[in-house]
């Protein structure tokens, strides 16, 4: 059972990774920025919360920053939060 419960932590914390890498195609693209601006500061919240520490093992700020540095669109969207 613990297994299970291990299989959905992981798919919540992918599901967040997900919605952030579409939110910053959604910006590049010009398309429905605010709301992609809002998802992006929504999963930069959940990085850094308490609860995605009880989700997972892994260092949330330190992931959120290395996201950032994988964009190549820092001037547009740095600071969004």
């Amino acid at each position: 059972m613990e297994y299970q419960y291990e299989m959905l932590a992981a798919a919540i914390v992918e599901q967040a990774l997900h919605d952030y890498r579409i939110a910053r195609k959604n910006i590049k693209k010009d398309y429905d920025v605010a709301l992609a601006r809002e998802r992006i500061c929504d999963v930069e919240k959940f990085l850094k919360s308490a609860w995605f520490g009880i989700l997972s093992d892994l260092d949330g700020r330190k992931l959120f920053e290395l996201m950032e540095e994988q964009e190549d669109i820092y001037d547009k969207t740095r600071n969004l939060c």
